[in-house]
């Protein structure tokens, strides 16, 4: 398990290893050393097996697993060595406004341009939001249409990039909404 500082998925010279964290292989689990290196025995060969990382073991709040889980069926009588990336998620916070009033309460929907993937998430009582850990890449951030239709509102989408190890990037968001016609 490793920092990817540049989201490449391969650890590079100066990538440093990530002590302490929960590798959890199937139904077994184990913690990384000083390097960042887990060991996992007794697995079943030729049998599917997920690996994944635990996030509630990570150190730093903004650590995001570069993916969520890989299957690997092992060979029998050997050895077989997984990388684990881990990437630095932006900090996602900002507003949601009306001819400059916040609009609290509402949900917002981040799309992963890539891949599609939603994640909704809603305003505070003021209007703010703020969300950790989005990973590198392109999204758009939106008001739920649903939301939109049931105040009467319209609203424009926001095209947003998280570029790798810049966590403040994506502060002081503005979504702006206008009554519809």
């Amino acid at each position: 398990v490793f920092v990817d500082d540049n989201a490449n998925g391969r650890q590079d010279p100066g990538e440093p290893g990530a002590a302490g964290v929960r590798v959890i292989v199937g139904a077994f689990t184990s913690l990384t050393d000083s390097a960042g290196r887990y060991h996992v025995w007794d697995i079943p060969a030729f049998e599917r097996v997920l690996v994944q990382i635990g996030s509630t073991s990570l150190d730093n709040p903004l650590y995001v697993p570069a993916f969520g889980a890989a299957s690997v069926q092992p060979p029998p009588n050997a050895y077989r060595q997984l990388d684990l990336p881990l990437v630095t998620g932006a900090v996602l916070e900002g507003r949601v406004v009306q001819e400059g009033a916040p609009v609290p309460n509402v949900t917002l929907v981040l799309t992963n341009t890539a891949n599609g993937k939603r994640t909704a998430l809603a305003t505070f009582g003021d209007g703010t939001f703020y969300v950790l850990g989005v990973k590198p890449g392109r999204y758009t951030l939106e008001l739920d249409p649903r939301d939109l239709a049931a105040r009467r509102l319209t609203g424009q989408a926001l095209d947003i990039t998280a570029a790798p190890g810049r966590p403040d990037q994506l502060s002081n968001l503005v979504l702006e909404v206008r009554t519809a016609p």
